[in-house]
């Protein structure tokens, strides 16, 4: 069985998220199952931290 994270769940442990997005589509294997929505979402981290 797969758990879905959430974010309050998670940030007790990991202060220092700096994106959490939840997404509509995909699952484990996001970057085969949408692979348009994966790179979607990578971009839009990095531009975070650049």
């Amino acid at each position: 069985m797969i758990i879905t994270p959430v974010r309050r769940w998670m940030e007790p442990n990991f202060p220092n998220i700096t994106y959490w997005r939840e997404m509509e589509k995909g699952g484990h294997f996001a970057a085969f199952e949408q692979p348009e929505l994966f790179v979607g979402e990578v971009r839009t981290f990095f531009r975070t931290v650049r």
